[in-house]
């Protein structure tokens, strides 16, 4: 079951995007959050495949947001969903998200770009975690488990080249 946290800050809108998303994506389980507190606050007591946040929401600091996210949970598939077209916002946005997302889009189409995303996302985990059990007896693997997912596939991408580098020596 996927666990998406929406943080969209109007209220009204929210059972209009599950049911949305439950008629494309059954298994899809999604809660809200209207601001930024709500939000840190539900990554903290519950696990979460992805956070979709609202950058046009006027109390939600989204880039704020996004990177504390990537800071606290980086095995959290983050996107950014705006209806402004700002170069410099989506520039900050996009370091720290992994997807940016202009709206308005129908649910379809948004499970149909997220879907592809979290798939690839949980490949990419799952590679991270094998390097990590492969990691020697001397490495922690307490500190590898808190290693932002970009570090561990740029560690787990220099493994893979050593191995092969070793091969053909071979």
């Amino acid at each position: 079951m996927t666990r998406i946290l929406f943080v969209h800050g109007h209220k009204e809108t929210h059972e209009t995007i599950r049911r949305s998303l439950y008629a494309v994506y059954p298994k899809w389980r999604v809660q809200f959050a209207i601001d930024t507190i709500a939000a840190l606050e539900r990554l903290a007591a519950e696990t979460f495949d992805a956070i979709v946040v609202d950058m046009d929401i006027p109390d939600v600091d989204g880039s704020a947001l996004l990177t504390a996210v990537a800071q606290t949970r980086p095995t959290v598939l983050r996107v950014a969903v705006s209806g402004r077209y700002d170069r410099m916002a989506a520039y900050t946005t996009s370091t720290s998200s992994h997807m940016v997302l202009s709206k308005p889009f129908l649910a379809l189409q948004f499970a149909d770009m997220l879907e592809p995303a979290l798939v690839v996302h949980r490949f990419e985990l799952q590679r991270a975690n094998v390097w990590l059990e492969d990691m020697p007896d001397g490495f922690d693997s307490a500190i590898a488990e808190t290693l932002p997912n970009e570090v561990r596939r740029h560690l787990y991408r220099r493994r893979m080249m050593r191995t092969d580098t070793q091969r053909k020596a071979s």
